[in-house]
């Protein structure tokens, strides 16, 4: 099974995808990891990738269609994409090479919902642990709680950043809805709620699917 999950910047992701992954036993790939995972072992489109960051170039979307066919080939289940694809023209790539989507959830939470959870979020950076200053503090402000180091808060979770960087997702989500709607195979769930509500939500949207490819005996 092949399926997308996207929302605002700051919607939580992780909690959402956590689950998705543990009911339908897929990987969880995102754009950034795959990327830099090519890059680490050297293989051809990551040794290509590497070279347009260090030159500050962008990286095309067919070679970033290339390296998700590679990460796929190790998820024999199939993957979650999160914050992907960014574009129609991406969404087009991915399927030029075989990786099309089975579904796309886009989960609805309020922009200001969005801005308070990203702005307050704290990070480790040494171990990746996070935090948030409201629903999830630290023991001590400011401070890891396994190492006492210092958190991070970092640039992109500025407010003025965070604002910037939900206008560029709503300019692109659009076009994107319209893609997969076309198709049959855009959901919408509503992310405000608790977490039992929001996951029989997505439950509710990719059991059909799961029940489709024959994988339902895997999620029992």
């Amino acid at each position: 099974m092949k399926i997308s999950v996207l929302g605002t910047p700051g919607f939580g992701h992780e909690d959402w995808v956590a689950p998705i992954k543990d009911r339908y036993t897929l990987c969880h790939l995102t754009a950034d990891e795959m990327i830099f995972d090519a890059m680490r072992k050297d293989t051809p489109a990551g040794f290509k990738a590497g070279k347009l960051l260090r030159e500050g170039k962008e990286i095309p979307d067919e070679l970033t269609a290339a390296i998700l066919k590679a990460a796929a080939e190790k998820c024999p289940m199939g993957y979650v994409l999160t914050d992907m694809p960014k574009t129609v023209e991406q969404a087009k790539s991915f399927e030029a090479v075989g990786e099309k989507l089975h579904g796309v959830i886009q989960m609805d939470v309020p922009d200001e919902v969005c801005i308070s959870r990203a702005t307050g979020r704290r990070v480790h950076l040494a171990s990746g642990r996070q935090y948030h200053v409201e629903q999830l503090p630290p023991k001590v402000e400011g401070k890891d709680d396994v190492t006492g180091d210092p958190l991070y808060h970092r640039s992109d979770d500025q407010p003025e950043a965070v604002k910037a960087r939900i206008a560029d997702f709503h300019a692109r989500m659009g076009p994107i809805e319209r893609f997969y709607a076309e198709k049959e195979k855009m959901s919408h769930v509503d992310g405000t709620g608790d977490m039992y509500t929001v996951k029989s939500a997505m439950f509710k949207v990719l059991d059909p699917i799961a029940m489709k490819l024959k994988l339902w005996c895997k999620m029992m």
